[in-house]
């Protein structure tokens, strides 16, 4: 079993590694993500009880794999529309071909088209490594989930951790953004503000889940933070480019 507390430190850890992999090169990132996304796609199908657990997940991470790929490749968001496309052909071939009477089916179309948003969302971690400033952008980015993610461990009612994540995450971003001048005070405090949000709104809503305390779905928990920042990170990094 995992607390919360526990997954506010995978969360951490997985931070710091995404700021290491940033200083090490695109290879690194990508390298990653691709780890991040594998786990991401083992445990969600638990964390959020769909039946045909095993389809589930092959089909997030082919999607995940599939994203990457396809950035490292042209450089390019592109052919993430196709990605997502193929991630939602793929959740519906998935239910034609399984043979327990197809429970649940609904549901279960809905999380695995969401754990393909999900994993197609990080590899805007890669992209922001490919324009100018990136770097920059991914610690202050990293800065502030670390933050949030570490603040989600103090032993207090949810609502307050929550609420002291995103307020101090957004101090933080606007902190550390004014001291990297290839970011600023704005793009700093918005990322901030989105980052520790992401962070809080994702620790109020799995400590509802029943199955929260599974390691496998807790670490699909921890990681989901990390994972949906990487689209927004790379839409500021457009507009600061």
């Amino acid at each position: 079993m995992m607390a919360a507390s526990s997954r506010g430190v995978v969360t951490g850890v997985t931070v710091a590694l995404l700021a290491l992999a940033a200083y090490a090169g695109d290879a690194a990132v990508a390298v990653l993500l691709a780890f991040v996304g594998s786990v991401f796609a083992f445990g969600w199908p638990r964390l959020v009880s769909v039946p045909s657990k095993r389809g589930t997940w092959v089909v997030i991470g082919l999607a995940g794999i599939a994203a990457i790929v396809s950035v490292w490749f042209t450089q390019d968001i592109l052919w993430l529309a196709t990605v997502v496309a193929g991630g939602v052909i793929g959740a519906f071939v998935h239910q034609m071909a399984r043979r327990d009477g197809r429970p649940r089916l609904v549901e279960t179309v809905c999380a695995t088209v969401t754990g393909v948003v999900v994993v197609v969302s990080s590899v805007g971690w890669l992209m922001t490594s490919l324009v100018r400033g990136g770097l920059e952008l991914t610690l202050v980015s990293a800065a502030v989930l670390l933050v949030a993610a570490m603040i989600t461990t103090i032993p207090a009612p949810g609502v307050v951790v929550a609420s002291g994540a995103a307020a101090i995450a957004g101090a933080v971003g606007m902190l550390v953004g004014s001291l990297l001048g290839e970011v600023g005070l704005v793009p700093g405090l918005l990322i901030g503000v989105v980052g520790g949000g992401l962070m809080a709104l994702s620790h109020l809503l799995f400590n509802q889940f029943p199955v929260s305390g599974n390691r496998r779905a807790a670490l699909a928990a921890a990681l989901m933070p990390l994972a949906t920042l990487g689209t927004p990170v790379y839409l500021v990094a457009q507009v600061l480019g």
